[in-house]
């Protein structure tokens, strides 16, 4: 990696990770007056649990596909890196399904038995779906940063925010309206709602970046 590479790609990280905090913090202050401390409390309570998820079924994975990819993308050898990354995300999805499938059918374990709170079970069944797409998310953005590619990782990075801000704000917006009841399984609902929106747009980015070497090859 050049020097002008890593100053490049430092910067824009460190931009994307400031941006990234400015609408974390504004959805956590909008989520807080929307659903009250209670919620909020009930809110953190499903935290570890995705956390759980995401080191069992991403963080190894993740990490192999960054430092692998850097090397093959280092000594010219792009379709190892490829197959590397396709092969961590197969391992990495396979476990992100069976923990999703785990933490949904024992939510209300979980609930009782570790929270001792039976309100957590379903913003447990509701947050965990947003693991399989958050698996998308983060190895697309672990592949092209091994790649040197730092824009796309960044860009997912605050979109992911963003969505997750504005899914939150329209479902609060249609309670109101609607008379309804605003608890915290809204905050759920964005979490999954910013993830669906991330592996989409890696998705995308993967697909659009497919077809051109194709045509590049032809």
């Amino acid at each position: 990696m050049s020097r002008k590479t890593f100053i490049k790609g430092t910067l824009i990280l460190t931009l994307a990770g400031v941006l990234t905090k400015i609408f974390g913090f504004g959805y956590r202050i909008f989520l807080s007056r929307s659903i009250g401390a209670a919620g909020m409390g009930l809110y953190q309570l499903i935290m570890p649990v995705t956390a759980v998820c995401y080191a069992i079924g991403i963080a190894g994975p993740e990490v192999c596909v960054s430092r692998f990819g850097a090397a093959y993308t280092a000594s010219g050898e792009h379709m190892r890196a490829r197959h590397t990354a396709i092969f961590c995300f197969g391992i990495s999805m396979i476990l992100c399904i069976v923990c999703t499938v785990l933490s949904y059918m024992g939510a209300d374990i979980i609930a009782d038995y570790i929270f001792h709170n039976p309100l957590v079970s379903p913003l447990i069944r509701i947050s965990v779906f947003s693991v399989p797409f958050a698996c998308v998310h983060c190895l697309v953005c672990a592949y092209y940063i091994g790649k040197e590619r730092t824009v796309i990782p960044a860009v997912s990075q605050v979109f992911e925010q963003a969505v997750r801000l504005m899914a939150v704000y329209i479902v609060v917006q249609i309670a109101y309206s609607e008379g309804r009841e605003i608890t915290a399984a809204i905050g759920a609902i964005g979490l999954v709602c910013g993830e669906i929106a991330a592996a989409l747009l890696c998705a995308t980015i993967i697909l659009i970046g497919r077809r051109k070497d194709i045509r590049a090859a032809g």
